[in-house]
């Protein structure tokens, strides 16, 4: 056994007894945080030396070193964040990479290269909405978009190239991004904090989006019902 390990068990046991027969009558006294750290220390590696049959020079110098790294990682993170770099999560569902940042999330659609860069194939909805009141927002060679609405519910379905696509900006605060399987494709699917309903796939050529206020289940036939004209 060490000197340092000597000296280390016969302090901690001095500290334990202290602490044990302590006269609340005797005047307060400030210990400096330094002083409270290091016996906090002896006294976590006294009881791990104990714990683990090894030297408490040893525990306690592992302590130490642990608290080392931790204060590396969080010297590192808080540099990070001066720089002007985000954590955020990343989402790899189907073809498409979702970025997801705490307030919001960006998403990409990959393997671009060789994909349409106007629309050269046309879509319809197949389920019967004609009690809806539809309207065609958008209508060119890159992005078609049409919203149906019925009474205090909505759906919108639209469909894009993939070049337009990239960087799409989506409120995902206090929502989960999950991933689902529509008319055989992974499809991004999260609720707003408003209970909207979001859901975003890459069929290959395009990246098809929807948007709802309805039940799950109906928006799900609605979307299984897309056919190419």
């Amino acid at each position: 056994m060490s000197e340092n390990s000597v000296l280390y068990d016969v302090l901690a046991e001095r500290v334990a007894i202290l602490a044990e027969s302590f006269d609340n009558n005797v005047p307060y006294h400030r210990f400096s945080h330094r002083y409270m750290r290091k016996e906090k220390g002896i006294l976590k590696a006294y009881l791990k030396s104990k714990e683990k049959q090894e030297s408490i020079d040893y525990a306690y110098n592992n302590i130490r070193r642990g608290n080392r790294i931790k204060f590396a990682v969080a010297v590192v993170i808080a540099a990070l964040f001066l720089a002007g770099f985000t954590i955020y999560i990343t989402h790899i569902i189907g073809n498409l990479q979702i970025n997801e940042y705490d307030t919001h999330s960006l998403a990409f659609a990959k393997n671009i290269d060789n994909s349409p860069q106007i629309l050269e194939k046309r879509y319809e909805i197949k389920y019967d909405l004609s009690d809806w009141n539809k309207d065609i927002m958008t209508d060119n060679e890159h992005l078609y978009w049409e919203l149906y609405k019925l009474d205090d519910n909505y759906f919108s379905f639209s469909y894009c190239v993939k070049s337009s696509y990239q960087g799409m900006r989506y409120n995902t605060e206090e929502s989960q991004i999950d991933s689902v399987t529509i008319n055989n494709y992974q499809a991004a699917y999260f609720t707003t904090r408003k209970g909207v309903h979001c859901l975003t796939y890459d069929n290959g050529d395009y990246i098809f989006e929807f948007d709802f206020t309805i039940e799950y289940d109906k928006a799900i036939k609605i979307i299984n019902s897309i056919e190419e004209k």
